[in-house]
């Protein structure tokens, strides 16, 4: 069992010599460390930020077809499925309906994603 308030400290150190800190707990330590091996997937991360950023402009809910669209993308459908399985996202089949369950869990992500991709 792991205590609350053990944490693991990860330091990110970009080309440009910049450096970030995190304090996370060691299971998404070890999450971090996979991605630190096979590097970030970016089109799947800027794929969720699209996604996020779409919903918070629109309040909170869209139609499927206005994140889906143009494009059918699997890293689009991942993306959905990954913010239903976070449980930040929900799914209404009926009314072909996306929307936020939890704001501030979308935020935090959305704020981490970017870090990670360096979009401005």
């Amino acid at each position: 069992m792991v205590k609350e308030d053990d944490k693991v400290l990860i330091q990110f150190i970009y080309k440009d010599n910049t450096k970030k800190s995190l304090l996370i707990p060691p299971d998404r330590a070890k999450e971090l460390e996979i991605l630190a091996i096979t590097g970030v997937p970016r089109r799947i991360t800027k794929a969720i930020i699209r996604i996020g950023k779409k919903l918070l402009d629109r309040k909170g809910e869209v139609n499927n077809n206005d994140v889906l669209s143009p494009s059918r993308s699997g890293d689009l459908y991942n993306a959905l499925n990954f913010l239903i399985k976070e449980k930040i996202i929900e799914k209404n089949k009926e009314r072909k309906k996306i929307k936020v369950i939890n704001f501030d869990k979308l935020n935090s992500l959305l704020s981490e994603l970017k870090d990670l991709v360096r979009e401005k």
